[in-house]
């Protein structure tokens, strides 16, 4: 039911909720507080993707849930919280893609492509703000950094299990090919070094794929250009 419409007794049920709060993390929260936590969640970063995190206040994202700012604080003490539990949200989630799409895809080249497609979504349908003001909050960055390091190694498992297969060549360095791309990622989406004229859905699509067509075998290379066909359009 939408925040806006809600009845008294599920008015009275949310605020119960809120007043049992006693810890602001996850794993001591009732489910309903979890609920409560998760729509503040989506949200906040639905706003933040509209208009960058630097636009939206606490105030704005507590009244688009019709719920007062001192609730809201109850379970995000502060904005920098509330960017990390979003960006938390969504590398979860995309993790959780990767873990579905892994067993109903034929080879390591098919996983990659497919999250290659799940991040043009969803970076395409963020504003270049939001890319660039995630790094701005210390806690933010750093976890993303992390993340990153941690998405960066999975990649290159990823390729040395694709040599196996016979979709990726056996004569590259997969750690510097990653770090390489790593780089130029960042570059792209935080929209700097010249790098704002060209959108996300550009970069991924004519670019990021031409660097796993390098490395592809002919098997390869024809899994690639069938998903291409199939899923990028010119």
């Amino acid at each position: 039911m939408p925040p806006n419409n809600l009845t008294p007794a599920c008015r009275r049920k949310r605020n119960a909720a809120v007043a049992t709060i006693t810890n602001t993390d996850p794993q001591y929260m009732t489910p309903e507080q979890l609920r409560l936590r998760q729509l503040i969640i989506d949200t906040a970063d639905s706003s933040f993707r509209q208009k960058g995190i630097k636009k939206v206040t606490m105030d704005e994202v507590s009244k688009n849930i019709h719920m007062s700012k001192r609730t809201l604080y109850q379970f995000f003490r502060e904005k920098e919280e509330l960017v990390l539990a979003c960006v938390k949200n969504n590398l979860d989630r995309e993790q959780q893609f990767v873990t579905q799409i892994s067993v109903r895809s034929a080879n390591a080249l098919e996983v990659i492509l497919h999250l290659l497609e799940y991040r043009i979504q969803d970076f395409g349908s963020a504003s270049d703000y939001y890319l660039r003001e995630i790094n701005r909050y210390p806690t933010v960055a750093q976890y993303f950094k992390n993340r990153r390091a941690q998405s960066m190694k999975e990649l290159v498992e990823l390729l040395n299990i694709g040599v196996e297969q016979g979709v990726f060549v056996d004569n590259i360095n997969f750690e510097v090919f990653s770090k390489c791309m790593g780089f130029l990622s960042d570059s792209v989406l935080q929209r700097d070094r010249g790098m704002e004229e060209f959108s996300i859905s550009d970069y991924m699509r004519h670019f990021v794929v031409t660097l796993f067509r390098g490395c592809a075998t002919d098997k390869g290379r024809e899994i690639i250009d069938e998903f291409c066909q199939q899923n990028c359009p010119n």
